[in-house]
């Protein structure tokens, strides 16, 4: 991965619009960490660096580890965060129910967190890892999806919106997706 593309998708990360209930777009407001419409002001986890970094990664084991949010609705301390992984690879549409449903934890949600330790993996297999973070509203905001191999086979890092489409449908972020790699809200 060259880390333009990298840089790139970081600051689409953290550049959401969305569609109010009239059709209009309307950009977060980033300072107060909000989505502003007339009617409504929701207000998610930001993340700074949406990115997750490996370390200690073994024939059967790595840490997942990340940068903590913050949000103005839930001091940081008392943000939840949940990691979760699969080694199927997600193509198309990935929503945070099926994440929630279908991917395994890594421990339990747990306050105040910047990493979590996956082990019993499988030597040599490929992982997707991802992060969530809820605020004391239950809004969530996810990190990039990640993939991380285990030692004994080729060892990468990679962050790909190609091949994933991250639509939040029946979670917090109902109507949320990011196609092509650009993200987009509706309402």
């Amino acid at each position: 991965m060259d880390l333009p593309r990298f840089f790139s998708l970081g600051v689409c990360l953290l550049s959401l619009t969305y569609l109010d209930g009239c059709g209009s777009a309307k950009a977060p407001n980033h300072a107060k960490g909000s989505f502003t419409s007339a009617a409504t002001s929701v207000i998610y986890p930001q993340l700074s660096y949406g990115f997750l970094i490996f370390t200690h990664v073994t024939t059967t084991s790595m840490t997942v580890g990340w940068k903590a949010a913050t949000d103005s609705v839930t001091p940081a301390p008392s943000l939840v965060y949940s990691a979760y992984y699969t080694s199927r690879k997600p193509v198309g549409t990935v929503s945070l129910s099926q994440i929630q449903t279908s991917w395994i934890p890594i421990g339990s949600p747990t306050a105040d967190s910047t990493s979590a330790s996956a082990t019993g993996l499988t030597l040599g297999t490929t992982y997707y890892f991802v992060v969530t973070v809820t605020n004391a509203d239950k809004r969530t905001t996810l990190y990039s999806i990640t993939e991380q191999t285990t030692l004994g086979g080729t060892t990468s890092t990679t962050t790909s919106t190609e091949t994933s489409t991250i639509s939040l449908q029946g979670g917090a972020l109902e109507g949320e997706s990011l196609e092509g790699g650009t993200p987009s809200r509706s309402q």
